[in-house]
C-alpha cells in the first residue's frame, strides 16, 4: 500500500507538471508514517514560499523552515499524543530541526496553489491558479481520501482562505454543518470520529505557546481527552 500511495502521487505529480511546469509538489511526507500513524493528520496551506517550484516533501524531511514547520511539528506532537497535557517547556524546544524532523514524517500536506507564491499569498492569483488546477487538486485529495488506510481522520486548514477556496475546489463535504468548540475553533465532523478543523497560519502574529494550546486543546475536545 505504501509504495503504492507513492507511485500514485508520482504519476499524478508527472501528469500535472505537464501543464503546471513550475509545479510544487507535496503530499505524505513519509507514506509509512503517515499510514502508520494512529492520528493520520492532513494540512492544507496555501503555496509555497519560493520564486521557483520544488519538492515540498523533500524540503519538509528536511525539517523545513523554522518559521512554518516548527509550528506544524509542535502541533502534531500535541496531536498524535493528545492523551497527554503537555508542558510548555517540553514543547518548545521542537524548533531544533532534529525534532521538527522526527515530527514532520507523520504528516501529509496539500498547497492549494502548486506555483510559486511569496510570503504574503495574492488571493486573486491564488484562486486563479488553484483553480486551474482544480481537476488536479480534487485528484489528489480523492488519493488519500478514497482508501481507508490514507484517510485523514483530522484535516487542518491553516487560514479561513485556506478552508473556502479548499471548500470550493474540493466538494467532498458539501453538507458540512460547522461547530465551534468550547474555546471556539471552528469545526465539522465529516465522518464518524474525523474532523476537518478550521485554524490559523503557523506563521500567524500569534506567540508560538498559544499557538500550540489554541489547537492542541480543541484536539483534544474532539477526541475526548480534555
Amino acid at each position: 500500500m505504501v509504495q503504492n500511495i507513492t507511485l500514485r502521487e508520482n504519476e499524478l505529480f508527472d501528469e500535472w507538471r505537464k501543464r503546471t511546469p513550475n509545479l510544487s509538489e507535496d503530499g505524505l511526507i513519509d507514506s509509512k508514517s503517515y499510514v502508520d500513524s494512529k492520528v493520520k493528520i492532513l494540512y492544507l496551506l496555501k503555496e509555497v514560499n519560493s520564486e521557483e517550484g520544488f519538492n515540498l516533501k523533500d524540503f519538509v524531511k528536511q525539517g523545513g523552515r523554522t518559521q512554518t514547520w516548527g509550528n506544524i511539528a509542535r502541533w502534531t506532537c500535541g496531536i498524535l499524543n493528545h492523551e497527554k497535557n503537555f508542558e510548555w517547556d517540553e514543547i518548545e524546544k521542537i524548533k531544533n530541526k532534529d525534532l521538527r524532523r522526527e515530527w514532520l514524517k507523520f504528516i501529509g500536506v496539500i498547497n492549494i496553489k502548486k506555483t510559486p507564491g511569496g510570503h504574503t499569498a495574492n488571493s486573486k492569483a491564488l484562486w486563479k491558479d488553484a483553480s486551474q488546477g482544480k481537476d488536479f487538486l480534487q485528484r489528489q485529495f480523492e488519493l488519500y481520501y478514497e482508501n481507508m488506510e490514507t484517510r485523514p481522520d483530522i484535516i487542518i486548514a491553516c487560514g479561513t482562505e485556506t478552508s473556502n477556496f479548499f471548500h470550493e475546489i474540493v466538494p467532498f463535504a458539501t453538507d458540512k454543518y460547522w461547530l465551534f468548540t468550547k474555546r471556539g475553533v471552528p469545526f465539522y465532523e465529516y465522518e464518524k470520529n474525523k474532523y476537518f478543523v478550521k485554524y490559523a497560519h503557523p506563521e500567524a502574529r500569534v506567540s508560538d505557546n498559544l499557538l500550540f494550546y489554541g489547537l492542541v486543546d480543541a484536539i483534544r475536545e474532539l477526541k475526548g481527552s480534555a
